[in-house]
């Protein structure tokens, strides 16, 4: 593997979690998130609307809940802003990253690439216009910026990449 070329598309949560580990150091060296949480209570609200439970007085005591008993420090969890951490890779110019989110999205809202931007306002970002939260790559836009988002920061070659934007060995 070539840790020059490591590129990483994270979809929802996995996207919250690159972000997270572009922060610790990962060799990330192009990152592209899709319908990307960047806040816990926007995770837990629309876990909460898919089980059909309110989210008063849930959302708050949830999370809670949850560090504590998976016994992670309290630092850790505050760290665990990607709006901040994006942020803050912007200004040294680390890693390109690009956030795609879709506005038809009913579990992670477009808000939440709204909020990002109210931080990183000149982020290489892309709104679709499909219906669902896994449905990003239904748009037309979204593989040929995607593709090319990996092969401007990856140096990947044109017959590397096959008609559905999937990867062959390079």
């Amino acid at each position: 593997m070539d840790k020059q070329r490591i590129g990483v598309l994270g979809h929802s949560l996995g996207g919250f979690g690159a972000v997270l580990a572009l922060d610790e150091g990962a060799p990330i060296r192009a990152l592209v998130t899709d319908s990307m949480p960047v806040r816990f209570a926007t995770m837990v609200e629309a876990e909460l609307r898919r089980r059909k439970l309110p989210a008063f007085p849930l959302a708050h005591i949830i999370p809670e809940i949850m560090v504590r008993r998976s016994r992670i420090p309290s630092a850790l969890v505050k760290r665990a802003n990607p709006a901040a951490i994006l942020e803050d890779n912007a200004s040294g110019k680390r890693v390109p990253v690009m956030l795609v989110h879709s506005r038809g999205d009913s579990i992670i809202p477009p808000a939440e690439l709204n909020h990002v931007l109210a931080r990183v306002p000149d982020a290489n970002h892309l709104f679709v216009d499909v219906d669902g939260h896994s449905a990003s790559e239904q748009d037309p836009a979204f593989w040929p910026a995607v593709t090319g988002f990996f092969k401007e920061y990856l140096s990947i070659r044109e017959e590397a990449v096959d008609k559905q934007g999937d990867y062959a060995s390079v």
